[in-house]
């Protein structure tokens, strides 16, 4: 059991590696053009997909603490690609809502994000198989605990 236990644990590290990796190579991607960065494309797709998202919420949903947040959205409201106004239910809070320049960016970043994976994916396609061991990895150590 620990030989599986073993292996399952260092192929989640492969995992976690390979991740890192395209990480890496989204956010170098994004870097190289005029337009939002991978973590202001993130959150500027939550905020499209969340209309009158209140900024505490968008933390949240994109796992960015609130002030490393404030500092994102502070960035992309100088750009006029998002709107911040107090809440009418709770004036301490802000909705955050996209203009139509951050739908434009929105949608050039979302094709830069599409090119990129299909390029990590022809790069990387051991990655597919890596999941798949996970998975399979997973199932037996989910057999051999029961």
């Amino acid at each position: 059991m620990s030989r599986i236990l073993t292996s399952a644990s260092d192929t989640g590290l492969d995992v976690f590696h390979a991740v890192r990796a395209l990480d890496r190579m989204l956010s170098a991607e994004f870097d190289r053009v005029d337009g939002p960065t991978l973590s202001q494309y993130i959150v500027l797709d939550q905020v499209e997909r969340t209309p009158r998202a209140t900024q505490s919420a968008l933390a949240v949903t994109t796992g960015v603490d609130r002030s490393t947040l404030s500092d994102i959205l502070g960035r992309m409201s100088d750009h006029g690609w998002i709107m911040r106004r107090r809440n009418a239910d709770d004036p301490r809070a802000y909705e955050v809502r996209i203009t139509a320049e951050g739908s434009r960016q929105l949608r050039a970043a979302r094709a830069r994000a599409a090119v990129a994976a299909d390029r990590l994916v022809a790069a990387y396609p051991p990655i597919v198989l890596l999941s798949r061991l996970v998975a399979h990895e997973r199932e037996m150590v989910r057999d051999a605990v029961v």
